[in-house]
């Protein structure tokens, strides 16, 4: 069967091939009611599907997307953080979204050196790369200059680390982990714990934890890193943490804590209603993110709300935008504490 081309499209529609390639390629030509419909009656009338490698070459570039997952401890695969923090998966969901509407494919790797990321940047030619740690940009672009390569990819960061970057979409680390404890603190709690991840390696959790010790030091009520509860941020790694906080709260009274991600919530969930502890009568949780399990667990979770989705879709917009000519700008997101049911004021008998 003879392929359908953009010259048969505009031989059916009536308008001239340049016209119809415009339209197809979404450039920045209004075209009128009329002209459109023709056009869309043409594709539809013969079938016609798009010539996506033809349209790569002819705009130098690649229409795809590529997404770093952020480097795992050494024995854990870095599809496990798909399956194991949900945070991940409605992220990807995010980008993939915003990139369908621009016509875009998104793919995803772990990351593993700094040349293995650079080879797959290269192999893809990818037009932009979301990094979950900004430093990575800086790495591979030094690696590529080390090979003599030319890089053109846009590099789009998620952490505090905003240097290393074209642009960078964050959210306000300080101000979601001060609510949390501002919360606590005003329900009366005085023995506040953190539960995080690996805050030497993390720029998201390095943050997070000095928030938490700045708002608890500020209210003359930080405990010390006996009460700083680190394992991987995932169910298993909240499951543990729970073990940790069981003791803490029977031999240093700790009444409260604050987790840097709503997965690690759902852990310390699990662990402690196992034994019988109720939430919030023994203890009182809050999360961060706001993802669809925080309303599933029960009592509904406390957490800090950040807007997944939409941060998703803005780094595939500053990404699009370049192309388009647009200068990148960073950006902060707000953050806000969403109360629900697993904070109450404190008691003295637990």
């Amino acid at each position: 069967m003879k392929r359908v081309t953009i010259k048969d499209i505009a031989r059916e529609a009536g308008t001239s091939y340049v016209t119809v390639s415009h339209y197809l390629n979404k450039r920045g030509e209004k075209f009128s009611l009329e002209t459109a419909a023709r056009i869309e009656a043409a594709i539809k009338k013969l079938g016609y599907i798009p010539n996506r490698a033809a349209r790569k070459l002819a705009r130098r570039r690649s229409y795809t997307i590529g997404i770093v997952l952020p480097p795992a401890p050494e024995d854990i695969l870095p599809a496990s953080l798909l399956r194991d923090n949900p945070f991940y998966n409605e992220f990807v969901a995010g980008v993939q979204a915003r990139a369908w509407e621009y016509d875009t494919d998104v793919v995803l790797t772990g990351y593993e050196n700094d040349e293995k990321v650079l080879e797959w940047v290269l192999s893809y030619q990818l037009d932009g790369v979301i990094l979950f740690s900004a430093e990575m940009g800086k790495k591979i672009r030094e690696e590529a200059k080390r090979k003599r390569l030319e890089l053109q990819t846009v590099f789009i960061g998620l952490d505090v680390l905003t240097d290393f970057v074209d642009a960078s979409v964050t959210i306000d680390e300080v101000s979601g982990i001060g609510q949390a404890v501002s919360h606590l603190v005003g329900l009366g709690h005085r023995r506040i714990a953190l539960a995080t991840g690996d805050y030497h390696t993390s720029p998201v959790n390095a943050a997070r934890y000095a928030a938490y010790k700045q708002a608890l030091t500020e209210a003359n009520l930080f405990g010390g890193e006996e009460l700083v509860l680190v394992d991987e941020v995932s169910l298993e790694g909240g499951k543990r943490i729970g073990e940790r906080l069981l003791r803490l709260m029977k031999n240093h009274g700790v009444s409260a804590v604050v987790c840097v991600a709503d997965i690690l919530a759902a852990g310390i969930y699990k662990t402690l209603l196992r034994v019988g502890k109720r939430i919030p009568e023994d203890i009182s949780i809050t999360g961060f993110d706001d993802l669809f399990i925080a309303t599933l667990l029960e009592p509904e979770l406390t957490t800090v709300k950040q807007d997944v989705v939409r941060r998703a879709a803005l780094c595939v917009d500053l990404i699009e935008g370049a192309y388009q000519g647009k200068t990148l700008q960073s950006f902060q997101m707000p953050v806000e504490l969403v109360l629900r049911h697993s904070t109450a004021p404190y008691k003295h008998s637990h």
